[in-house]
């Protein structure tokens, strides 16, 4: 909840003028943190955190900027670099930190534990878990959230075959809700996902992905050309701050006239 006063977290910042977060983490931003280091602490017994989500979208000059606290590390304080391309990295960042590889967690053990936090039917933990990428909470978040994405997303991908294109629209209107962010993202990822798994399954004829293969027969380059068109559209409506409503029903229409 980041309400610890010993925690700073440095993600992109809002933009108050144009109502939407900022494609990059400034200079700024990390001056900010490097603030947050030298006042004092909240609490002077226990370390000061920082958390950096994520260095990707750090610009060069925040990076030089990060590179002189990390030759001057602050005491007691311990900074976390997430990063989705550590090689892009500045060299004398990269020397400077302890690299930890998060690796997914197998199915296998998300499964049992997945079936002592929720009490649901077992196919939703299945299909939850197998939707998960190796993410323990991402799991969860799936099983807590499967009226509202998993239940809809079953009901879509049965009707490809048959053009009803009705339920698109309740479908849009109700995940583009304030409400629903959370449950809308879900739902981008679990679509993407289970095109990836429909492009595997037309190559090798192995089903591994959540629910069942798609009603469709088509082509490997067929559904990883959906695929890469589902990520655009999530990325242009979280860049542009587009109607939610009127992107997810271009992208869902593009997916049944492919």
């Amino acid at each position: 909840a980041q309400g610890h006063g010993n925690l700073f977290v440095l993600r992109r910042p809002y933009d108050e003028k144009t109502k939407r977060f900022k494609t990059e983490i400034p200079v700024a931003a990390v001056r900010e943190m490097n603030a947050f280091f030298e006042n004092t602490p909240a609490e002077d017994k226990l370390p000061r955190i920082a958390i950096i989500d994520c260095m990707d979208d750090m610009n060069r000059n925040a990076e030089n900027a990060l590179l002189k606290t990390l030759e001057e590390p602050p005491k007691d304080a311990l900074i976390l670099l997430l990063a989705n391309s550590p090689g892009r990295l500045l060299p004398t960042i990269r020397s400077r930190c302890m690299l930890m590889q998060l690796r997914p967690v197998p199915e296998a053990e998300i499964l049992p534990w997945l079936g002592a936090h929720i009490d649901t039917a077992p196919n939703v933990i299945d299909a939850a878990v197998k939707l998960s990428r190796g993410g323990p909470g991402k799991a969860l978040a799936l099983a807590q959230n499967a009226d509202e994405v998993l239940g809809p997303l079953t009901r879509f991908l049965s009707s490809l075959n048959r053009g009803d294109s009705s339920f698109d629209q309740t479908m849009a209107g109700r995940l583009s809700l304030k409400d629903q962010a959370a449950s809308r993202a879900l739902f981008w990822d679990c679509l993407q996902d289970i095109l990836k798994s429909q492009a595997l399954f037309s190559v090798t004829g192995e089903w591994t992905g959540a629910f069942k293969p798609l009603p469709v027969s088509k082509p490997a380059e067929h559904w990883m050309g959906l695929w890469a068109k589902m990520g655009e559209w999530q990325r242009v409506e979280d860049a542009i701050n587009m109607d939610k409503k009127t992107v997810m029903l271009t992208a869902l229409s593009e997916l049944r006239a492919a």
